[in-house]
């Protein structure tokens, strides 16, 4: 089971919300294959480490909305972690028919081959890269996705038909260790620009996070419109502290709309389901301490 922070559950929300979108526009036309790919899969599961909730990792929700989505849909998993394989199959039992495969590999070598034997180009693809580690993803991985492309309209607008990809940024552990591994940090980026960017941001006091956020952005416009870059940024529970951004990418128009409106509805939500999680770390915290009044932790 994954064990996590309280604020992988937004991230898990969002992804579920997003996913619904997805499977129910795609159901009603039908003229493309809907892949969702998942190249960190663990195990399906994911538990707050501070508390008893358990709700569905990435890959369970990724198979939930494929199956929802009806023929022409499939998804396509890979762990790294050979442990894990058979609680991700026994997790995602109840949706194995929708369900191509299950690697167990690196995901910045097998990625190639489910590029070549599961994505048609013109399919509508959506890969999820949400690595454990920055250490984890390669930009070479993002860009070769990219790279997956046709030529295409969608009511009469010409567009280069590429995967949406959904990526964690973890701008808080790549600063944390900044000065220890510089270049497995500019494999992640695929530049070194983002050394320079920090340095300006630490003499400007301007924020760190957002510099990262910007020089990757940089990186993915080469391939993907600015408009067709979101960034939603995840801050912890506690501490109202910038963790990592996810983003939303992707070049079809109507995925575009669907990510700008997207934006705007999670920016309302955030801060109630930051101050849900805040109360339910404080009574976590209070069971702990056998507290019986949680007066002196809530004000």
């Amino acid at each position: 089971m994954g064990w996590v922070e309280k604020h992988s559950q937004m991230k898990h929300r969002l992804l579920g919300m997003y996913l619904s979108i997805c499977a129910r526009n795609v159901k009603s036309t039908r003229n493309h294959d809907f892949v969702i790919v998942d190249l960190y899969a663990n195990d399906g599961m994911s538990q707050w480490y501070d508390g008893d909730e358990q709700w569905e990792g990435s890959a369970q929700i990724a198979a939930k909305w494929a199956s929802n989505a009806g023929t022409r849909s499939y998804c396509v998993f890979n762990e790294k972690n050979s442990n894990l394989i058979e609680s991700l199959k026994q997790n995602t039992k109840n949706y194995s028919s929708s369900i191509k495969t299950i690697f167990n590999e690196d995901a910045n070598e097998i990625y190639q081959k489910i590029l070549c034997e599961y994505i048609p180009r013109d399919s509508h693809s959506i890969f999820i890269l949400d690595p454990y580690r920055h250490t984890d993803l390669k930009f070479s991985t993002v860009k070769s996705i990219a790279k997956h492309c046709q030529n295409d309209y969608y009511k009469d607008i010409s567009f280069v038909r590429r995967p949406e990809q959904i990526i964690n940024l973890p701008t808080f552990t790549i600063l944390k260790s900044k000065t220890q591994n510089e270049e497995l940090i500019t494999d992640f980026f695929g530049t070194d620009e983002w050394i320079e960017a920090v340095k300006i941001a630490e003499k400007n006091r301007s924020s760190q996070p957002k510099a990262l956020l910007d020089v990757y952005k940089n990186q993915l416009e080469q391939f993907y419109p600015s408009k067709g870059i979101v960034p939603i940024e995840i801050r912890t529970i506690e501490y109202n502290a910038p963790i990592y951004y996810l983003l939303f990418v992707a070049t079809h128009p109507l995925a575009i709309k669907i990510h700008n409106t997207f934006e705007r509805w999670v920016n309302k939500k955030i801060k109630e389901f930051r101050r849900e999680g805040y109360n339910l770390k404080l009574i976590a915290e209070a069971r702990r301490k056998n507290l019986q009044s949680l007066d002196k932790w809530i004000t």
